[in-house]
């Protein structure tokens, strides 16, 4: 298995090592290293803390420094660099109230959702892997880090990464984690809809997806009877790329026109205070429509939204199939 980091990723380990600094690259990039693909984001984690991290490196971007995590820009692209950290309580099944900051890379893994995404790697110590990561990677298992009732009351959303994984590299969930999965389903509930929506269209373009949908109902009948919407609508792999495919951009427009348009109108007929605040601001007695230049910059917003989404969702089913196939070629 070969490792290799990109230069600018080497330079801002080498930096912060030199400045007396532990720091490795971590998560996702190092699970993607270990299946012989090339990651497109690059996440690292250092015993530094983000003060440390800004006086080190002359251009940087508080993205989430209250969190410990600050950006470096590098030859014109970022990198995320997060101080290892405790997460404290968290109050919304999502995200922490707050940090500790600690000088334990084990204790940074720990706080993370799955053990193939818990491991470490620079070139001065190598991989790094405390709960077992890589064998789990080898045998086809998603398994949470620690006790899963935990890691899912602690953000919820890891639900549908597990179920997004299962279906994309044709794993299997282990036992306790698919159980205690099922156990708390119901904490999506706390989870904004655009981010299940998120996983959930990349679940669907998993090869696996109608088994992992009609396996895991208890998360799937939430969102409508998903296994048999998808036996119908994936009558074979080929016609659902086709469809997806046939989706232009000006269809996109074309489609959330309508949706906004109808949903807006929806709105002002439901609320009157919201049409007398619009009416107030237009200098306008009846506002019973919202001003056209509202409109448009609003539908505008809205179009580019649905063409960026659906450019995100072809990419990341892109960097989906490439997994599968690369995890298949080692297997043959």
């Amino acid at each position: 298995m070969q490792f290799i980091l990109p230069e600018n990723v080497s330079e801002i380990i080498g930096s912060l090592e030199a400045a007396g600094f532990e720091a490795y690259a971590v998560g996702g990039c190092v699970r993607d290293m270990m299946l012989g693909l090339t990651p497109k984001d690059w996440d690292l984690t250092t015993s530094a803390e983000p003060l440390q991290i800004k006086e080190i490196f002359k251009k940087t971007v508080d993205t989430g420094i209250k969190h410990g995590t600050v950006t470096i820009i590098m030859n014109g692209r970022g990198y995320e660099v997060t101080t290892y950290r405790i997460d404290g309580k968290y109050e919304d099944s999502r995200h922490p109230k707050d940090v500790t900051f600690t000088k334990s890379l084990e204790q940074d893994l720990l706080r993370r959702d799955f053990t193939i995404n818990a491991m470490a790697y620079n070139e001065k110590s190598g991989l790094v892997d405390c709960f077992g990561g890589k064998k789990d990677l080898e045998d086809g298992v998603i398994r949470c880090v620690g006790n899963p009732d935990t890691r899912f009351n602690e953000d919820a959303l890891r639900i549908m990464r597990a179920l997004r994984f299962a279906a994309t590299y044709r794993f299997s969930i282990d036992a306790d984690t698919a159980a205690s999965l099922k156990r708390n389903a119901q904490l999506l509930n706390n989870i904004a809809s655009e981010r299940i929506n998120a996983e959930l269209c990349r679940l669907i373009c998993g090869r696996n997806a109608e088994q992992i949908l009609d396996e895991y109902r208890e998360v799937s009948e939430r969102y409508g009877d998903l296994s048999s919407q998808l036996k119908d609508i994936t009558a074979s792999k080929t016609e659902l790329e086709g469809l997806i495919a046939q989706l232009t951009a000006d269809m996109c427009e074309q489609l959330i026109l309508i949706a906004v348009g109808i949903e807006r109108q929806q709105r002002l007929s439901a609320d009157p205070e919201l049409r007398m605040e619009i009416g107030i601001r237009q200098g306008q007695q009846d506002a019973s429509e919202p001003a056209d230049a509202e409109r448009l910059a609003l539908l505008r917003h809205e179009c580019d939204r649905a063409v960026f989404g659906k450019m995100q969702i072809e990419r990341r089913a892109a960097d989906d199939k490439r997994c599968v196939e690369a995890l298949e070629d080692r297997k043959s």
